[in-house]
């Protein structure tokens, strides 16, 4: 279990995830891939992450190369604060349905595990379509770990 693919949607949710896959690579001297797919029906959401302005308007823009650049100031400083820097994290920005892309990536780069966070939910919409969590895990060919959100490594 070398190679380590982490969906994230940047909520603190995500970020434990996150934390957990770094410390988890750094125990098998594996790597972490970090993937967020940029839904257009989402972008609501990142304007209103102060940190993320300049990520959300490149994303939106499809400038990818600025995107990927804030994208990497981003986890940078996430990784710096978790004091995880000898973890090797490429980064993935890619366009379309979240759900169909994460398990299409994590099939086509034949990842070791899919890891991603998971809440816990109390909304009714939630509870009768499911979460991206439990649908990756319903249509991935790779093992998928989810992570509740309070779960420490």
């Amino acid at each position: 279990m070398k190679k380590l693919l982490v969906p994230t949607d940047f909520s603190p949710v995500a970020q434990n995830a996150y934390q957990y896959a770094l410390k988890l690579a750094r125990r098998v001297d594996g790597e972490v891939i970090l993937l967020h797919v940029f839904d257009d029906a989402g972008m609501g959401e990142l304007l209103t992450l102060p940190d993320l302005t300049e990520f959300a308007i490149a994303a939106k823009t499809r400038e990818t190369e600025r995107a990927l650049k804030a994208f990497r100031q981003y986890e940078g400083q996430l990784r710096e604060q978790l004091g995880m820097q000898e973890v090797p994290v490429s980064h993935v920005l890619l366009f379309g349905n979240p759900i169909a892309t994460i398990v299409r990536y994590g099939n086509e780069r034949e990842v070791d595990m899919i890891v991603m966070g998971t809440a816990g939910e109390n909304n009714p919409v939630r509870r009768v379509l499911g979460t991206q969590t439990e649908h990756v895990l319903a249509h991935a060919k790779r093992p998928v770990l989810a992570v509740p959100q309070d779960v420490e490594f």
